[in-house]
């Protein structure tokens, strides 16, 4: 559950009408230090989406990797969460470090983009996907 320490992002609607949701996140590197990310319709996020209802943490993000990338997740551990405001959403981000099992396949349903750490922090549109990967790798 997210506390007052938990790091939050994004600024909450005026009338504080939010619906909270939970979201699992993989950060996956390449052996050439890269960070793995999709190209959503919003824009530049980290694999990964929102849990379903009576879902485990870990089954919902292996689902939403299968489903984005069209591969397996090993996954790692607890990285950390934070709390992401967008739109009328008050979301619970939980991050995973993790590792694809195999290559993406064509067919998921975003296209997996290869980016150094800097440029992924820079260009991510959840600035919670950027501090997890600032977590991973402080010299961003």
């Amino acid at each position: 559950m997210l506390d007052h320490r938990t790091p939050t992002f994004g600024t909450p609607p005026p009338e504080d009408v939010c619906v909270d949701r939970t979201a699992v996140y993989a950060v996956i590197w390449s052996e050439h230090q890269r960070i793995a990310v999709v190209r959503a319709t919003l824009g530049l996020s980290l694999p990964g989406g929102g849990v379903e209802a009576g879902e485990e943490l870990e089954d919902a993000l292996r689902r939403e990797v299968r489903e984005e990338c069209a591969c397996e997740l090993r996954i790692d551990g607890l990285m950390g969460e934070a709390c992401q405001y967008h739109g009328w959403y008050r979301s619970r981000h939980v991050f995973f470090a993790g590792a694809f099992v195999g290559p993406p396949g064509p067919h998921g349903e975003h296209e997996v983009v290869w980016l150094d750490p800097a440029e992924a922090v820079k260009d991510l549109y959840h600035r919670s996907h950027a501090w997890a990967i600032a977590r991973a790798c402080p010299s961003v």
